[in-house]
């Protein structure tokens, strides 16, 4: 398990910029369409 977290740091990192990169763009898409942030996987 340990061995795992450490192997996928990095890539974790990444998942996670990429996670906000898609947030921040499904936002900008569909903020006119939907205000609540609730409805935005």
């Amino acid at each position: 398990m340990e061995g795992h977290w450490r192997a996928g740091r990095d890539r974790g990192d990444l998942v996670l910029f990429f996670s906000v990169a898609i947030r921040g763009f499904s936002v900008a898409i569909r903020g006119p369409f939907a205000e609540d942030p609730g409805s935005i996987p």
